[in-house]
């Protein structure tokens, strides 16, 4: 009876005990570094050729992935050109969403693609207020120690 009541136990509790173990050969779930990597190689694809709405969305989500800890700095590398990309967009709504990321994420890094987008404006026939003024107020807030960037400052303050 004893060997009965055990096959019996046996059949019946390890194919529970599998099922409610899950299956074994599941992918673990991307980490957000991984993730935030897949993240950025589409957007790069897509960068400086999107619509106003979706390149302020992938702004504000590149910028939240600048600030996430678990983010690696390797994976963070390419962020400020990847938004100078998306500033350098012709409809005025989408470079102001890159400028106002380059603005949030600070450093020497955006605050050389800020002056490139700045200069680039300023020699355009028709330089876009929006553009421009963006790129101002964004670099008003600038602390960078980059030579280029100074003596551009300092040429523009002059006229």
């Amino acid at each position: 009876m004893r060997t009965y009541l055990l096959s019996i136990a046996a059949f019946v509790l390890f194919p529970l005990a599998a099922a409610l173990a899950g299956p074994q050969d599941a992918e673990p779930a991307p980490t957000k570094d991984e993730a935030a990597a897949a993240y950025l190689s589409e957007i790069a694809k897509e960068a400086g050729k999107q619509e106003e709405m979706p390149a302020k969305a992938a702004a504000t989500k590149i910028v939240e992935i600048w600030n996430d800890a678990e983010v690696t700095e390797a994976t963070k590398k390419g962020i400020p050109s990847l938004l100078e990309k998306i500033g350098f967009t012709k409809g005025d709504m989408s470079a102001v969403a890159g400028i106002d990321g380059l603005a949030a994420i600070k450093g020497d890094a955006a605050a050389t693609s800020r002056m490139k987008i700045l200069t680039k404006e300023l020699k355009a026939k028709e330089p876009s207020v929006q553009i421009y003024s963006a790129c101002f107020k964004g670099l008003g807030e600038v602390a960078s120690e980059d030579g280029k960037v100074v003596k551009e400052l300092v040429k523009l303050l002059k006229h």
